[in-house]
């Protein structure tokens, strides 16, 4: 990401760019490598209303862009806890499954519960393996919609996601 020149009056030109604090320390002053404490950034922000009002325009920006791109997307965007209930999933999962996304919230046994027995084994054995080598998964297997009574081949693609101390978090991925 690159930062735009300034105009003369030390705004940047295109205000949807992001732009360097002001008072933002340099490399070795103190932080480490020039990174900012999570309190000492929020109270930067506190102390410049106006720096604070950018950042939060830019984040809304992208959050707008992301959910625009994910609702074009024909499959299914996600975020799957360890213990297989759902963080995030995204719009198109209603019309894939014919399911209430709301319960796999709280509880994604019922979602696991609808792959197809012979395929069943093998996709926990290759989630496993993907966890613990934090290698992506790509998987093929057959789920069954409910409201149909069909099988349908989904394909699978996810990424563990873990703490930097190595806690598994979740996967992030696509159907």
């Amino acid at each position: 990401m690159s930062f735009p020149t300034s105009t003369a009056h030390g705004q940047p030109d295109d205000p949807r760019e992001p732009s360097a604090p002001a008072s933002a320390p340099e490399r070795g002053e103190g932080t480490d490598a020039g990174a900012l404490s999570s309190s000492a950034g929020l109270a930067e922000l506190q102390q410049d209303p106006a720096n604070f009002a950018r950042i939060f325009l830019r984040l809304r920006t992208v959050e707008a862009r992301l959910e625009q791109m994910i609702s074009l997307f024909p499959g299914v965007v996600y975020h799957q806890r360890p213990d297989f209930s759902f963080g995030f999933i995204g719009p198109g999962f209603e019309a894939l499954l014919g399911l209430d996304p709301q319960p796999l919230a709280r509880n994604g046994q019922p979602l696991l519960r609808l792959i197809h027995e012979q395929d069943e084994r093998a996709f926990h054995a290759e989630l496993e393996r993907a966890r613990d080598s934090a290698r992506p998964l790509s998987s093929v297997y057959r789920v069954l919609n409910p409201q149909t009574g069909a099988y349908v081949f989904r394909l699978d693609i996810r990424k563990a996601v873990q703490s930097p101390g190595g806690l598994q978090l979740g996967d992030e991925g696509m159907w």
